[in-house]
C-alpha cells in the first residue's frame, strides 16, 4: 500500500477513535445522571441523606460509573452506614441495580467481596430489593447465574 493509503487509513482510525471516545463519554454521562433529580427513583431524597453523611452521591455515582473502586467502596459504605431511609433506600437501591448492569459483574462484585461481610449482605439485599427477589420477580439462583462474583456466594443464603 501506499503512503497515500495509509494516511487514509491512520486518519480513519483517528476520527473514529475520537466518535467512539465521545460516544462513551455520552453514555457515562447519561448513565449517571439519570437517576437523579425528580426521577421515578426519587433519588433526590438519596442525595440528601447522603450529603448528611458528607459524601457528594453524584459525584461518587459518576465515578463507580467509571468503574473507580474508592467510589465503589463509598457506594457500598453508604448502603450500610448512611442511614438510608424508606424513600431514599430505594433510590439508592435503583442505582446500586443499575451501577452493576453498568460496570458489570467483575468490576462490582470484585470490589464488593474486598467488603466486610455485614457491608456485603446490605448491598445484596438492596440488590435483592431492585431486583425484586421479594417480589418473585427474579430468583436468587437466576441472579447468581447472571452475576456470579457479586452473589454466588450468598445463593440458597
Amino acid at each position: 500500500m501506499n503512503i497515500y493509503v495509509w494516511s487514509l487509513i491512520f486518519a480513519f482510525t483517528c476520527i473514529s477513535g475520537c466518535t467512539e471516545q465521545r460516544r462513551a463519554d455520552e453514555l457515562l454521562t447519561r448513565a449517571s445522571t439519570s437517576e437523579f433529580g425528580d426521577g421515578a427513583y426519587r433519588c433526590s431524597d438519596t442525595i440528601k441523606v447522603a450529603a448528611k453523611a458528607g459524601v457528594d452521591y453524584k459525584d461518587v455515582v459518576d465515578r463507580t460509573m467509571r468503574r473507580d473502586a474508592s467510589a465503589l467502596h463509598t457506594l457500598f459504605w453508604l448502603t450500610a452506614d448512611a442511614g438510608f431511609d424508606a424513600a431514599s433506600s430505594e433510590g439508592h437501591a435503583a442505582v446500586l441495580g443499575n451501577v452493576l448492569r453498568y460496570v458489570g459483574d467483575d468490576t462490582f462484585g470484585t470490589a464488593l467481596n474486598t467488603e466486610s461481610e455485614p457491608t456485603r449482605k446490605t448491598v445484596l439485599d438492596a440488590l435483592r430489593y431492585d431486583f425484586g427477589v421479594e417480589a418473585n420477580i427474579l430468583t436468587e439462583e437466576l441472579l447468581a447465574q447472571w452475576y456470579p462474583l457479586t452473589f454466588a456466594r450468598s445463593a440458597g443464603r
